[in-house]
């Protein structure tokens, strides 16, 4: 079966790598939109209008389900690309949600972009649990290569003191961007328990074993991206620049 894969840059990788760790007998067609990132400041029209041109673009390479590796897509705007299209499409953040339910979770931090925060989606669906959510802007920008990575242990400690105060030990990260900084935020807190969403969405999906396969796109390929992303899949791969 051919998959659909989308994420604003990088981070969906972590994703794509999860789900053909536990479903590799899969036609993967992996599309990042570094050319429209970060997505997680966008109002949510101009969300909707890049992301639909993702998707016309997935659905034109014949895929027949696809999931979104992006927190701040599932977090706004999921409804509204159901009601569009008729392909079937997957949120990132149901299956973790499941997940902190089936543990019982009692306190758990939200790393997220500020659209997915200021959806309060996780403290909306997790009536019963103490929820601190935190909005990580810079993050995104940072893994992309658009702030100097420099500033990425200030960062760390600024936006996660709280979380290092009231010793919470369960941490979503909450953009699919943040696997690839959870050896730092765990350098900083200690002992916690991270949550990667697309480990999460990976082992609680079935997916009937079909034949093998991987296209990767990029809507802007820049310098080092490729690097980046054989490093994230721990594979060589051929990334496809393709405008949307």
């Amino acid at each position: 079966m051919r998959i659909g894969v989308f994420d604003s840059g990088i981070g969906g990788l972590t994703v794509l790598k999860e789900l053909r760790k536990y479903h590799k007998d899969q036609e993967y067609i992996y599309f990042g939109d570094t050319k429209n990132l970060p997505y997680g400041t966008k109002s949510k029209e101009e969300l909707f209008e890049v992301v639909c041109k993702v998707i016309d673009f997935l659905i034109s390479k014949d895929v027949k389900i696809i999931f979104i590796a992006c927190g701040t897509v599932s977090s706004t705007i999921y409804q509204e690309l159901c009601n569009k299209y008729s392909v079937p499409i997957v949120s990132i953040i149901d299956a973790t949600i499941a997940e902190l339910k089936r543990q019982e979770i009692k306190d758990v931090a939200i790393l997220a972009t500020p659209a997915t925060i200021n959806s309060h989606v996780f403290k909306k669906k997790l009536a019963d649990v103490n929820v601190l959510e935190i909005s990580c802007s810079k993050f995104v920008p940072i893994i992309e290569n658009k702030i100097d990575s420099k500033f990425k242990k200030l960062y760390v400690e600024q936006y996660l003191k709280d979380v290092k105060k009231e010793r919470i030990k369960h941490v979503v990260l909450g953009c699919t961007h943040y696997p690839l900084l959870e050896t730092d935020i765990k350098a900083y807190l200690g002992e916690v328990n991270c949550y990667n969403m697309g480990t999460i969405l990976a082992y609680s999906t079935y997916l009937k074993p079909a034949k093998e396969g991987l296209e990767v796109y990029f809507s802007h390929n820049y310098e080092g991206l490729n690097e980046k992303a054989n490093t994230i899949l721990e594979e060589k791969i051929n990334i496809l620049e393709q405008e949307i």
